[in-house]
């Protein structure tokens, strides 16, 4: 039955969202950390290299890479025409974890 994996990914998400969640940026100020997504992983992985990013980690299951890129590369990457999306690459912790004095979002 396939409602039991959906079921758990659903409850995983809304625990989440119910504990609140703070998104930090990433450390290196000339790079920022992104999700490539476009029609295999193979074709985000090569956007990524040609516009002279580094792939950190592939992300098979949503045909995407993780990907280190400086605001150039990230606009070629986003007009490469096989690249579908980019999204921010944030770390998510719980409020537990940390204090709110240290929440902060990038808003690029």
């Amino acid at each position: 039955m396939q409602a039991r994996p959906i079921y758990a990914f659903a409850l995983s998400i809304a625990a989440l969202l119910g504990a609140g969640f703070c998104a930090f940026t990433p450390g290196d100020a000339g790079s920022a950390s992104y999700i490539v997504q476009a029609a295999s992983p193979d074709a985000a992985r090569t956007a990524v290299q040609e516009a002279g990013g580094e792939v950190t980690h592939e992300l098979s299951l949503i045909n995407a890479v993780g990907a280190a890129l400086t605001p150039r590369q990230h606009a070629r990457v986003l007009n490469s025409n096989d690249v579908l999306r980019i999204h921010d690459d944030l770390t998510v912790a719980t409020d537990s974890a940390i204090s709110s004095s240290e929440c902060r979002l990038n808003a690029s």
